[in-house]
C-alpha cells in the first residue's frame, strides 16, 4: 500500500506531539483522492517500464489523483529507486520503506524512469547497499539536510553520493524536487505515453479532465492549498 491508511508514527526525535499533530491531518488532507478514476499509465506503458527497468534506476511518478499533487507541483510528485526483484526504496510520510514495482504502476498517473550517467556495477550495488540501510528511517518533514530523517529525493542524492555518482545541485536549492532530476546527472530512458515534449519541457498530456461540478471542486481546492502553503510556509513544495 503507497497510501496508507493508518496514522503515521514514525518521526524525528525531535518533533512535538502537535507537530505529529498537524503532520497527520495534513496528510490525510494530501492523500485525499480528488479525482474519481483509475490510475493514467496505460497497459503498454507498465509493460515497456518493467523491461526497461536495471537495479539502480530512479523512478519518478506523479500521484496527480491525490490532492498533495496540487502544492507539490509538476508532472512528477514522488522518486523511487528501483533495487531489482520487482521492488523499490523509498522515502514517504510513513518513512523509509519499500515497494512493490506493481503498486506503484497501480497507483501512479505519469512515469519516467532515469538512469545515472556514471553508473557502473559496483558502483550501483554500493548506492543500493546504502538505500537499504535507510529502511525504517523517518521522513523528513522539515526539509534539511539531514541523513536521520529523509525525504524522496533527499534519500536518492545520499545513495549515488555513497555510491560515488552524486547528483548535481540544482540552481542552488537547498530542496530537490522530483522534477530536478531530469536535468544534469540523469538520462531519460523511458516516458509514460502521456508525457509529451514541449518548449517548456516534459508536460502532462491527457484526455481525462475533469468537466462540471467536479471541475470547479478540483478548481477550489487548488485555490484552498494555496491559502494552505502561505499560512503554514510550506514554500519548499514549490518546484
Amino acid at each position: 500500500m503507497l497510501y496508507k491508511n493508518d496514522i503515521i508514527a514514525n518521526f524525528p526525535e525531535d518533533f512535538s506531539w502537535m507537530k505529529k499533530i498537524l503532520t497527520n491531518i495534513w496528510y490525510k488532507f494530501g492523500s485525499t483522492i480528488i479525482h474519481t478514476r483509475e490510475n493514467n499509465l496505460s497497459s503498454r506503458d507498465k509493460r515497456n517500464a518493467r523491461k526497461e527497468l536495471e537495479p539502480g534506476d530512479v523512478i519518478l511518478v506523479g500521484a496527480l489523483r491525490r490532492m498533495h499533487s496540487l502544492y507539490i507541483g509538476g508532472i512528477f510528485t514522488h522518486a523511487l529507486m528501483y533495487v531489482g526483484a520487482g521492488m523499490c526504496i523509498h522515502a514517504i510520510a510513513h518513512g523509509v520503506g519499500t515497494v512493490s514495482l506493481h503498486d506503484v504502476l497501480s497507483e501512479y498517473d505519469t512515469m519516467a524512469i532515469l538512469r545515472h550517467k556514471k553508473r557502473n556495477k559496483e558502483k550501483i550495488k554500493k548506492a543500493i547497499q546504502y538505500a537499504e540501510q535507510q529502511i525504517g528511517k523517518p521522513f523528513d518533514f522539515t526539509f534539511e539536510n539531514d541523513a536521520d530523517k529523509l525525504y524522496c529525493t533527499e534519500l536518492l542524492q545520499h545513495a549515488f553520493t555513497k555510491g560515488h555518482m552524486g547528483m548535481k545541485k540544482i540552481a542552488k536549492k537547498d530542496m530537490l524536487h522530483p522534477m530536478d532530476l531530469l536535468k544534469g546527472s540523469f538520462k531519460t530512458i523511458f516516458t509514460s505515453h502521456n508525457i509529451k515534449e514541449s518548449e517548456k519541457g516534459l508536460v502532462y498530456h491527457s484526455s481525462n479532465h475533469p468537466q462540471g461540478l467536479h471541475w470547479f471542486m478540483i478548481h477550489a481546492a487548488k485555490k484552498g492549498v494555496m491559502m494552505l502553503k502561505k499560512i503554514m510556509n510550506l514554500n519548499h513544495y514549490k518546484n
